[in-house]
């Protein structure tokens, strides 16, 4: 799984690719302690995988920025139990501090 972002303004979009085979339908949902848990939309499914992304207002890229991890979630197929796992935010705020500089 890859997960980047992009600064926009104001908030941020955050693009996760995930294996092939996803489950479309069950979604994808990314959440950080003490905040939403959000739907990420697919975009688009290829051979080796599938794009989703998902917008961040202001106010939720602050609580990415001062959390310390993400948790990430889908189902591979549909009879099968949710992935879920944790994604590090460490080095968030300076990665989005160098795309504004950069925009």
């Amino acid at each position: 799984m890859t997960v980047r972002a992009r600064a926009t303004h104001p908030g941020a979009e955050v693009q996760v690719i995930v294996p092939a085979g996803v489950h479309i339908a069950s979604g994808l949902f990314v959440g950080v302690p003490g905040g939403t848990v959000k739907q990420a939309q697919f975009v688009r499914c290829e051979a080796r995988a599938c794009e989703a992304q998902l917008k961040l207002s202001e106010a939720e890229l602050l609580g990415w920025k001062r959390g310390r991890a993400a948790q990430v979630r889908y189902r591979p197929r549909v009879a099968v139990r949710p992935v879920a796992f944790e994604l590090s935010l460490s080095g968030i705020t300076a990665a989005i501090q160098d795309l504004e500089e950069k925009q």
